[in-house]
């Protein structure tokens, strides 16, 4: 049978996965990127979850990390501030971008004022925002102002993957599948539920030492269970 010369006819990709291409390429060509690791113990956060569960609420993942993020925000303030030239600009509040997958698209809702709000008021907003995204029903200002992002990938058996920082953006914080691992507490091996974060920083504004800082604050947030 002779073979075709014609090209395979392409599909177009989705609108919302095609500004997603666009604003990742822009980032990947402008954006040198800082990468950096940490392990955090998910005891407490289990705990309040579990505590949360009894009062009829089921926190997620989620709101426990946007919290966290949100917290450690203030004592590294820049971490939420982006790049203009030259001009480092600081933006008022701190609204942090939730990466949604939903069938071939990424979506980019925007949690306004994450700092000022309880878990549960953060669980409920979460929560508004993927069933918007599946019914299609997120509205473009939803996806506009974020200061920094968070992509959780926990739901599957990923240890950590890598973040491509969004425009307007100079961190993100991308999270793997939790797994208890052996760790040695007072001098004794226990088993704890262990989850390995990356933060992907704007190498041009945050170096190496603030990354690091802001990262070990999210982990002592976290792991203490402090998120009041």
């Amino acid at each position: 049978m002779p073979v075709s010369g014609r090209s395979p006819v392409g599909e177009p990709l989705p609108c919302t996965q095609a500004a997603v291409a666009r604003a990742v390429q822009r980032s990947w060509k402008e954006i040198p990127h800082l990468s950096i690791t940490a392990s955090i113990d998910m005891t407490s956060a289990q705990e309040m979850r579990a505590i949360s569960d009894a009062h009829g609420i089921r926190l997620s993942y989620d709101a426990i990390l946007l919290k966290a993020m949100a917290r450690a925000t203030a004592d590294v303030p820049l971490v939420a501030a982006k790049l203009d030239g030259e001009k480092v600009v600081r933006l008022k509040g701190v609204h942090i971008t939730l990466a949604i997958g939903f069938k071939n698209a990424l979506h980019l809702p925007v949690v306004r004022d994450v700092d000022q709000k309880g878990l549960v008021t953060l669980q409920n907003e979460v929560a508004d925002l993927v069933a918007k995204v599946k019914a299609g029903a997120l509205r473009a200002e939803q996806t506009t102002g974020g200061c920094m992002a968070l992509s959780d990938l926990g739901m599957y058996p990923i240890e950590a993957f890598d973040a491509i920082i969004f425009p307007e953006h100079s961190t993100m914080l991308t999270v793997g599948a939790i797994q208890l691992e052996p760790v040695v507490l007072d001098g004794q091996v226990k088993v704890r539920p262990l989850v390995t974060v990356k933060l992907a920083a704007d190498h041009r504004l945050i170096n190496g030492r603030t990354a690091a800082e802001f990262l070990t604050k999210v982990k002592e947030i976290i792991e203490s269970g402090n998120l009041r």
